[in-house]
């Protein structure tokens, strides 16, 4: 696996030279000033890159209008620890806004400010009490300048009690 990073110029133009042919993923990092949301959103997008030409890709940086919030719970077990990422596709899976870590608050409430529209997939995972972590995966039509409400139930956790028979007098269970 090959990575190469290059600055844009400030229009926003670059060019990345010496490629092998074949499918790249072009990544473009957003930046902007500390403790804004943006600054951790990138834009990928797969690319086929063809012998002897220069192939031409534009990136475009969509305006993050949406909101997604709602809670978060484990059916008969605390929380200990939890948080999501967010992914947003757009156009099929061509181009992929990808956000950042968001935490859970003790309540079970969680909130994202400016995301972008497109098919949201939620990862998020839970640790409990117990030291076992729950993960799930959602998808989330996502429309322009909205807010999406998504309760997140999990099942929780069992347990399984019993008794082995029939050993020896000298066998052991492991």
């Amino acid at each position: 696996r090959y990575q190469k990073l290059m600055p844009c110029e400030e229009d926003g133009h670059f060019v990345i030279e010496h490629l092998m042919p074949g499918t790249i993923l072009l990544t473009a990092f957003l930046s902007g000033e500390a403790g804004n949301p943006l600054d951790n959103r990138n834009v990928m997008r797969e690319v086929e890159v063809n012998t002897e030409r220069v192939t031409k890709v534009d990136i475009d940086f969509p305006v993050a209008t949406s909101r997604i919030e709602g809670t978060v719970s484990v059916a008969g077990a605390t929380m200990q620890h939890a948080q999501f990422h967010v992914n947003v596709t757009r156009d099929g899976a061509k181009e992929i806004v990808s956000g950042d870590n968001y935490a859970i608050d003790k309540t079970g409430h969680f909130q994202t400010d400016e995301i972008p529209a497109g098919t949201a997939e939620l990862n998020v995972s839970v640790t409990l009490d117990s030291g076992v972590t729950l993960s799930k995966t959602l998808s989330i039509a996502v429309p322009e300048s909205s807010t999406v409400s998504q309760n997140i139930i999990f099942a929780g956790t069992c347990a399984v009690s019993g008794t082995v028979t029939g050993l020896a007098k000298d066998q052991k269970v492991i």
